[in-house]
């Protein structure tokens, strides 16, 4: 196969990166070994070090992690300071008792 041929996605080199973790190797050596195959389409040594340390871990799916959007990061900061109001005014009604 021509290396202009090789093109993965990121999740794709994930999963290469998951299965030469699972026979033993190093990041170092796992990077090695996708620059050999893949030529300019490797990925970066930083990527491969970052998921084998996920990985040594026991993460081990390749997907990427669901983000909170905008509005969700505003309503999940919004209800945490609620909470964290709820708390003191319980805490110092308590105290007052």
């Amino acid at each position: 196969m021509a290396e202009s041929e090789a093109i993965f996605t990121a999740n794709e080199s994930r999963g290469v990166i998951k299965f030469l973790f699972l026979q033993g190797k190093s990041a170092k050596d796992i990077h090695g070994d996708m620059s050999q195959t893949l030529g300019d389409q490797c990925p970066s040594y930083s990527p491969v070090k970052y998921w084998d340390a996920k990985l040594k871990t026991g993460h081990f799916s390749t997907n990427d992690e669901e983000r909170l959007d905008d509005r969700e990061r505003w309503l999940f900061r919004k209800s945490s300071m609620l909470c964290t109001t709820s708390y003191w005014r319980i805490s110092e009604f308590q105290l007052k008792e």
